[in-house]
C-alpha cells in the first residue's frame, strides 16, 4: 500500500464523528466513518472460534465481572487477525457490513458488495481499506483509515498487523455521552445507559494501557472531547503531527467537513440538532439535560476513572452507602427497550458487582487476590493506577 493505515475509535458519542471529519478535512487523509463494526464482531466471532470459546455473538463486550470475556479480551489482544475467515459466515458478515455502511458511508456500498471472502482477516482489512482509496480518489494519499466506535480491544492485533498504522482514541466526560445517548430514545439507536457508562470507563482503562504499551510507541495518540472543541487549532497539530503531516486549516472549517453518505456538507452527529462550527457548548449540556439519578449513576460507575482522566465528580471517591436514586435507576432501566446492553440484566447482580468493585477499591489487602481484582479493574495496573491516583493508596498508611 502507498498509504499508511489509521484507526480511529472511541464509545459512540463521544466526539469520534468530529474528529474522523476534521482528520478527513486534511488534503493527505480520508477516513471511513462507522462502516466496518460488523467485521470487528466478526473478528471477535472467529478468534473465539479457533481459541474454541463459546460463540455468543451480540454486542460486543464490556468485559467486567465476566470471566468468559476476559478470556475473550486474551486472544484477541494475542491475535494477529490471521484467524481464519470462514467462507460460510461470510455472506452473513458481508449482508451486515452493507446494512451498516448503508447509513454511514454509502458511496463505498457497491464495491463492498462485490468484496469476497479473504483467507483472513488482516487480508480483509487490507481490502477494506484498499475500497476507502479507490471510491474516495485517496490512493494518492498519505493516511487512510477508518473510525468505528466499540472497537478499542482490536487496536493491539491491528497494531500488531499493520506495523506502519497510527491509532487514535477519544475520551469525553460520560455524563455527555449518556445525555446524548438519552436524548435519542430510538429503540433501534438507544443503548443501554448502565452499559454504556461501563463501557466508557473499559476505553479509558484500555487507552492508558495502549499509550505505555512497546507496540504503540510513536504512534498512539488520547485525547479528550473537551480539548478538541476548547481549542480545536491545538488539537489538529497535535493530530498532523502524530502523523507526520502539516497542519491544514482545512481541518478547522466545517465546510470541509463532508457526508458521503447525503454527498452534502456533514452536519453534525448530534443528538440535539445539527451543527455548522466547532465550539465548546456541547461541554456542559448535560447539567441541563440529564436527569439527576443519571447523574448520579454514571458517577457511581465511572467515578474512579473519571478522576484519573480529570473530570469533576461530586459523590464522594468511596461511599459506603449507595444513593436510593441510584438502586431505583438500576432496577428502572433493567427493563428500558434498548437496541443492545451489556450488563447481566439482573440489577441486583449488577449493583452487587459494582459494591464489590469499590469494596476492593477501598481495601489494598485484596491486591492478593489477582482474579477479582481483574474482574473489577480489567488489570491490576488499572487497580494500581487508579489507588494512587486518588492517594488510597497513601490513605491506609
Amino acid at each position: 500500500m502507498s498509504y499508511r493505515p489509521l484507526f480511529v475509535t472511541g464509545i459512540a458519542r463521544s466526539g469520534t464523528s468530529l474528529l474522523a471529519r476534521m482528520l478527513s478535512a486534511h488534503s493527505d487523509v480520508e477516513i471511513a466513518v462507522d462502516a466496518f463494526l460488523p467485521i470487528y464482531r466478526g473478528a471477535r466471532d472467529a478468534i473465539a472460534a479457533y481459541a474454541g470459546l463459546e460463540l455468543r455473538g451480540g454486542a460486543l463486550e464490556d468485559t467486567y465481572f465476566c470471566d468468559y470475556a476476559l478470556e475473550l479480551l486474551d486472544r484477541v489482544e494475542e491475535s494477529q487477525l490471521d484467524c481464519p475467515l470462514d467462507s460460510v459466515a461470510w455472506p452473513s458478515i458481508r449482508s451486515q457490513l452493507l446494512a451498516r455502511a448503508s447509513h454511514h458511508a454509502s458511496d463505498l456500498c457497491p464495491s463492498l458488495s462485490c468484496l469476497d471472502a479473504t483467507q483472513n482477516f488482516r487480508d480483509l482489512f487490507i481490502n477494506l481499506l484498499r475500497i476507502v482509496a479507490k471510491v474516495r480518489a485517496g490512493e494518492t494519499k498519505r493516511w487512510i483509515g477508518a473510525k468505528d466506535v466499540w472497537t478499542i480491544d482490536y487496536m493491539v492485533p491491528l497494531a500488531r498487523s499493520f506495523p506502519d498504522a497510527c491509532f487514535i482514541v477519544i475520551i469525553r466526560d460520560p455524563r455527555a455521552c449518556v445525555a446524548s445517548n438519552d436524548a435519542v430514545r430510538d429503540t433501534d439507536q438507544f443503548g443501554h445507559n448502565i452499559s454504556y457508562a461501563r463501557h466508557w470507563r473499559k476505553n479509558v482503562v484500555r487507552a492508558l494501557h495502549y499509550q505505555n504499551h512497546p507496540l504503540f510507541s510513536g504512534r498512539f495518540m488520547l485525547i479528550q472531547y473537551e480539548d478538541l472543541v476548547r481549542d480545536p487549532k491545538a488539537t489538529a497539530i497535535q493530530l498532523t503531527h502524530l502523523l507526520g503531516l502539516d497542519f491544514d486549516p482545512q481541518m478547522l472549517d466545517m465546510t470541509h467537513y463532508f457526508d458521503h453518505t447525503k454527498q452534502r456538507k456533514w452536519q453534525g452527529n448530534s443528538s440535539f440538532g445539527d451543527i455548522s462550527h466547532i465550539d465548546d457548548a456541547p461541554i456542559h449540556r448535560w447539567q441541563n439535560t440529564l436527569d439527576a439519578r443519571i447523574v448520579q449513576t454514571v458517577e457511581f460507575l465511572c467515578g474512579p476513572e473519571m478522576r484519573i482522566m480529570g473530570y469533576d465528580v461530586e459523590l464522594p471517591i468511596l461511599t459506603e452507602a449507595i444513593a436510593p436514586q441510584v438502586v431505583k435507576y438500576f432496577i428502572d432501566s433493567s427493563n428500558d427497550e434498548v437496541s443492545w446492553r451489556s450488563d447481566t440484566g439482573d440489577p441486583m447482580q449488577d449493583l452487587g458487582y459494582e459494591l464489590f468493585r469499590y469494596a476492593l477499591l477501598g481495601n489494598s489487602t485484596a491486591y492478593n487476590n489477582q482474579s477479582l481484582i481483574r474482574r473489577c479493574f480489567l488489570s491490576d495496573v488499572a487497580y494500581q493506577t487508579i489507588r494512587t491516583a486518588l492517594h488510597l493508596d497513601k490513605a491506609e498508611t
